[in-house]
């Protein structure tokens, strides 16, 4: 370990995007605050964070075999505490502190960070397993010249998700984008790139999105909320040209 000898804690076990969107923030801490980071998450996201982020010296672990030796993470503790050799950041209670604004933003602010969310997509890297993304293609009935489109209805931390029925009333083909075994969220980036529509409730995938190299010319975008809200999320987007629908009536 380097000099500092210091060990960063964080508390954001759940909302994969969530994850995404924050790399920046503990990515710096890691360039001169802490040497390494031990960050508890949902079990079924585990593998799939450290198999494909890039994420050096960040270790995501199990939120079920965390021991919380520091006694910090159990508590209702919302703010930046250092106890030891251990600092502890509990970026899922940010917004408790900074209620006037985004979710998402209020995670920078809680750090200091004021306004260094805005190049969040250039610390938010990860590898792609063509051999995994070919596997899915193949699982999904997909041949190459396909012309389908990508529907997403589904939000939530699994297994306690919600379903909305987003819109599309044209015929080309469609694939649903759903779990499936042995498959992770970054295992339809081939899927993403190949379809020439995509119409989706915001997820974490509107991050991986970001990093995709996208053909669909028809991007439409739909809120959690109803009516659409995009106050937490509207910003986030850099590259990719969504259309923020408003839900039929």
């Amino acid at each position: 370990m380097a000099k500092n000898m210091m060990k960063g804690l964080i508390r954001q076990p759940g909302g994969i995007g969530d994850i995404f969107y924050t790399q920046k923030i503990v990515k710096k801490l890691l360039e001169g605050t802490v040497d390494e980071v031990c960050w508890p998450v949902e079990d079924q996201y585990c593998a799939c964070l450290n198999d494909y982020l890039d994420a050096k010296n960040i270790n995501f672990i199990p939120l079920s075999n965390f021991l919380d030796t520091s006694e910090l993470y159990s508590t209702d503790i919302n703010e930046i505490v250092r106890k030891g050799d251990i600092l502890y950041i509990p970026l899922q209670h940010s917004d408790q502190i900074h209620t006037n604004m985004s979710v998402m933003k209020a995670k920078y602010y809680f750090c200091n960070m004021r306004y260094e969310f805005e190049d969040w997509d250039l610390y938010f890297n990860f590898r792609r397993d063509e051999e995994k993304e070919k596997e899915l293609k193949d699982f999904l009935k997909i041949k190459d010249g396909d012309d389908f489109v990508v529907i997403s209805e589904t939000y939530g931390t699994l297994p306690n998700y919600t379903t909305k029925n987003v819109p599309y009333d044209g015929d080309k083909k469609i694939i649903k984008l759903t779990p499936h075994k042995g498959f992770s969220v970054f295992d339809w980036c081939w899927i993403f790139e190949n379809a020439s529509e995509i119409h989706m409730i915001e997820t974490c995938f509107i991050y991986i999105l970001e990093k995709l190299n996208l053909k669909a010319e028809i991007l439409n975008l739909y809120s959690k909320w109803e009516p659409a809200f995009w106050g937490h999320v509207g910003y986030i987007p850099k590259k990719v040209k969504w259309n923020f629908c408003d839900w039929p009536v």
